[in-house]
């Protein structure tokens, strides 16, 4: 019993970490993302 109570704890850590590691990934993307926008927009006031 207590085996498959720690199979189901393990693995719903398991499943917290990889949706944990996915959202932090699309953060990350995000944010770059916002990065480069920015710096584009700085370009382009400097060349006017």
């Amino acid at each position: 019993m207590m085996k498959c109570v720690a199979h189901i704890f393990t693995m719903s850590i398991v499943c917290i970490k990889r949706t944990y590691d996915v959202q932090l990934a699309l953060l990350q993307s995000k944010v770059q993302t916002g990065v480069n926008f920015t710096n584009v927009n700085r370009n382009n006031e400097t060349e006017i």
